[in-house]
Parts: structure tokens; C-alpha cells; sequence
């Protein structure tokens, strides 16, 4: 009864609220990682998935066939190894800022039976650091992923592509 519902006054806080945006965005920053970091992939054409994508797009689509076949999917799989370590960094970032808020919310909504009355000049110096952090972050970040895409690999891929 009034136990559960002192646990979640916390949740219905300004403070609370933060923290579960805080969440919310280390998870945007592990999803949209995890996109760059999904399968090696490579270029498949039409034609070798078989089935009803052959039949229903074979005649009218044109896609890269033998050596061609062969080059893109090799461009595809060397992109990819450019783009993974950059996209690693940032689930780990993502991951890490994912655990902060994680850990406060849930120590305030159990209510651990300890003070300590320096916490908040504590959390508030990690949130100062995370904040100043971001900027040089995300400059490192956006520098690695436009030397990925200036690269050689990109260009070549980019004209293969555009070929057909």
C-alpha cells in the first residue's frame, strides 16, 4: 500500500524525469550505433536471394552481376570494417551514460538506507564532466565518421553505385 506508492512519488519528480530522459537518449545513442555496427552484409544481388525476389525483380532490375557482383560486395564489407570502430566507441559511450541514470533511479526507488549528504556535489560534478564531455565527444565522433566517408573505400563503393 503506502510503501509502493512512496516508491513512486520518486518517479512522478523533476529529478526522476531527468534521469529517465537520460535514459531514453543513451539508448537512442546505443540504437542508432548498433546501426553501423549491425551484420558485414555486402551487396547481395536480387538474382542470388532466389525465390519471388528473382522472379519479381530479375527482368526489370539490373543489378551488379559477376566481377561487379563481386567488387561491391567486397567495398560493402571493407565500409563496414571502417565504420566499426567508431560505431563500437559509441555503444560504449552510449552504454556507459546508460548506467549512471539506471543506477540512480533504481537506488532511489528502492530507497537504499544510506546518506550521504556529499552525493549531490558528487552526481552534480559527473553531470558537469558528461556535459563539458560531450562537445569534444561528438567532435571526435562526426571527424572519425567524415574520414570514413571521405575515404577511398566510400568513393569507390559511391561510383559503383551510382553506375547503376
Amino acid at each position: 500500500g503506502s510503501l509502493e506508492r512512496r516508491r513512486c512519488l520518486y518517479l512522478q519528480s523533476g529529478r526522476a524525469c531527468c534521469q529517465m530522459v537520460e535514459v531514453l537518449l543513451a539508448v537512442l545513442i546505443l540504437v542508432c550505433s548498433s546501426v553501423s555496427c549491425g551484420s558485414a552484409g555486402g551487396y547481395t544481388g536480387l538474382p542470388a536471394l532466389g525465390g519471388i525476389y528473382y522472379y519479381q525483380y530479375g527482368g526489370a532490375y539490373s543489378g551488379f552481376g559477376g566481377a561487379e557482383g563481386e567488387r561491391a560486395q567486397q567495398l560493402d564489407q571493407r565500409f563496414y570494417l571502417l565504420k566499426l570502430p567508431i560505431a563500437r566507441a559509441a555503444m560504449v559511450v552510449g552504454g556507459c551514460l546508460l548506467v549512471f541514470p539506471c543506477v540512480l533511479i533504481l537506488v532511489s526507488v528502492l530507497q537504499v538506507p544510506w546518506h550521504f549528504p556529499a552525493w549531490l556535489l558528487i552526481e552534480c560534478t559527473l553531470y558537469i564532466v558528461i556535459a563539458v564531455s560531450t562537445v569534444p565527444a561528438l567532435y571526435y565522433f562526426l571527424h572519425s565518421l567524415l574520414s570514413v566517408y571521405i575515404s577511398s573505400v566510400c568513393k569507390e563503393r559511391e561510383q559503383l553505385y551510382q553506375s547503376k
